[in-house]
């Protein structure tokens, strides 16, 4: 999975900063931002799952508002 994409997306979609996924996802900012910034990085598996999640989240919001 590409990370940096996918937290790209997410702030994005959900008009949020890193520091606001990293609280929505219970990590810090300076996590997320690794992420983006090292290509390559893998979060922990439960991480990632909060990610994809939250990415999930904002994409449907985000279908809602455009409809």
């Amino acid at each position: 999975m590409n990370w940096k994409l996918l937290i790209a997306e997410i702030q994005e979609l959900g008009d949020l900063t890193q520091a606001e996924i990293g609280e929505k996802c219970g990590t810090a900012q300076s996590t997320i931002s690794s992420l983006v910034n090292r290509e390559g990085g893998q979060p922990s598996f439960s991480l990632g799952e909060k990610l994809k999640a939250l990415h999930k989240r904002v994409s449907k919001r985000k279908q809602k508002a455009a409809a």
